[in-house]
């Protein structure tokens, strides 16, 4: 029988993992080669036999590919998260050839995972949604308290959520991870705070400034919810908190007083609208 032998380099690209296959210990470096591409070298300690190899499992004849300089295994495509490569060799002098099954040597190549958010921290408004992407495609985890969707062993901790859909922009503080299926390479952490932006209070009334010929029912309104209060003075003074008088149904004027000063202003425990002003004057 031929005796044969191989050593391996690493390429200059950077890989993910490669782990020689059993058997192959002894011939390989401990510590797994991290590069997209390995290279491997295939040497013969009989200078006049030639080696043959095959890339697809299958056993060397001495009709397969002859090696002559080095072979790069491994790069995975786009839509990969790991590859394993299957490097077969065997030598031949004459009509004598080797057992291939000795030279088999497995590496397993993963991609690093890239995570993309399709919104960036800040004030948006509640109509935004927030999409994660994971290329190539992973499972992706996320938390909206701040903390890390995974725990020191690489398992969703208790508060962590499988993403499925975009997720409506909120205030909270988002943060995201993506790992590949088969549970090999992280992407890194992306986190992303976010508060909503709310419309500014207003407030409106129902009848424009002028001159009436009769009284009339004035309507005040905002476009706040119900939790909204709305103050109004009829004397000239500044409504607020602590002063005017609390809406509740439409307000007559011109009974009695042929010029009415009215003031309003809509408040929440938030905000507060700009002050509405209208001089409302009635004929004798």
């Amino acid at each position: 029988m031929v005796n044969t032998s191989f050593t391996l380099r690493s390429s200059a690209m950077p890989i993910v993992h490669a782990y020689p296959a059993k058997g192959a210990e002894d011939s390989w470096a401990k510590s797994p080669i991290t590069s997209w591409t390995t290279e491997v070298m295939l040497t013969t300690e009989d200078a006049e036999a030639i080696v043959h190899y095959t890339l697809d499992g299958t056993d060397p004849k001495r009709t397969s590919a002859r090696y002559r300089d080095y072979l790069i295994v491994g790069g995975a495509s786009l839509d990969q998260t790991s590859r394993i490569a299957v490097v077969k060799y065997a030598a031949s002098v004459g009509d004598s050839i080797s057992e291939g099954s000795e030279g088999m040597l497995m590496c397993i190549f993963s991609r690093p995972v890239q995570l993309l958010n399709s919104l960036a921290s800040g004030c948006w408004g509640p109509d935004n949604e927030i999409h994660l992407v994971a290329r190539p495609a992973c499972t992706i985890y996320y938390t909206l308290d701040g903390s890390c969707p995974l725990d020191d062993y690489g398992k969703p901790t208790p508060v962590a959520v499988k993403y499925t859909e975009a997720i409506p922009v909120g205030d909270f503080t988002l943060t995201a991870v993506a790992t590949s299926y088969n549970g090999m390479t992280y992407s890194c952490l992306l986190t992303n705070t976010y508060t909503v932006e709310r419309a500014s209070l207003a407030i409106s009334a129902s009848h424009e400034e002028g001159t009436y010929g009769e009284p009339i029912a004035v309507r005040l309104g905002s476009n706040g919810g119900p939790d909204v209060l709305i103050k109004y003075t009829l004397d000239g003074s500044c409504p607020s908190s602590g002063n005017g008088i609390v809406y509740d149904t439409p307000i007559i004027l011109g009974n009695c007083d042929k010029r009415v000063p009215l003031r309003a202003v809509a408040m929440t425990e938030e905000q507060e609208s700009y002050e509405l002003t209208r001089i409302y004057k009635f004929e004798e």
